[in-house]
């Protein structure tokens, strides 16, 4: 949830649009090469046919979490990306936002749910997700939920799911063999990589 985060709350007005469509371009590529992975894995005659995709989902995660409290580093990285020297008060601004963003976050979830927060348990980790979710759900920020929830709702309305999920199956009901269905499973996903190419192109041109 970093993502929709930084894009919604602290990344530069001016920018946000095009993150939008890098972040949906970043998903449909993560789905493409997930999908190529398990078609190469399926020739191995072992459990680590299935066992070696688990494995390598857990790569991007492990990246993600050795970032974790390197704030001056961070700092070097903003400004190499804005292309801006780190003493630049634009590259200030918005690292301050990132982190008193995340403050306010954390004192937000004390402040509502003390003890959960001042007791670190592993249980209590849990039971602090579960209420911040509840609270979702509750006044005044429910319309703000009803909003988000109908956006995604609607977006997935359209069946792309079905589509990315059930795929060899539809293909297979059209008379297609096992490795046609595969295949064409393959192109269907290849252009969602290039329609958000296409939308990406759109937004430089």
């Amino acid at each position: 949830m970093v993502a929709p985060l930084y894009i919604s709350e602290i990344a530069p007005p001016e920018i946000r649009g095009t993150l939008l469509v890098l972040q949906e371009l970043s998903i449909v590529t993560g789905i493409v090469i997930a999908f190529y992975i398990t078609y190469g894995t399926r020739y191995i005659q072992s459990e680590w046919a299935w066992r070696l995709p688990f494995l390598i989902q857990i790569i991007p995660a492990l990246c993600l979490v050795s970032g974790k409290g390197r704030d001056e580093e961070s700092l070097k990285v903003l400004a190499k990306i804005r292309q801006l020297p780190a003493n630049d008060t634009r590259i200030q601004q918005e690292w301050y936002e990132i982190r008193a963003e995340v403050a306010y976050r954390k004192e937000l979830a004390e402040e509502k749910h003390p003890k959960l927060v001042n007791d670190p348990t592993r249980l209590n980790s849990i039971k602090l997700q579960v209420q911040l979710y509840l609270d979702c759900w509750k006044l005044p920020i429910l319309k703000r939920t009803h909003v988000g929830v109908g956006l995604m709702f609607f977006q997935q309305f359209v069946g792309i799911n079905a589509l990315n999920y059930y795929s060899p199956t539809l293909f297979a009901t059209m008379g297609l063999d096992y490795e046609m269905q595969l295949t064409m499973s393959g192109v269907l996903n290849v252009c969602q990589l290039v329609a958000c190419l296409w939308s990406l192109w759109g937004i430089f041109s």
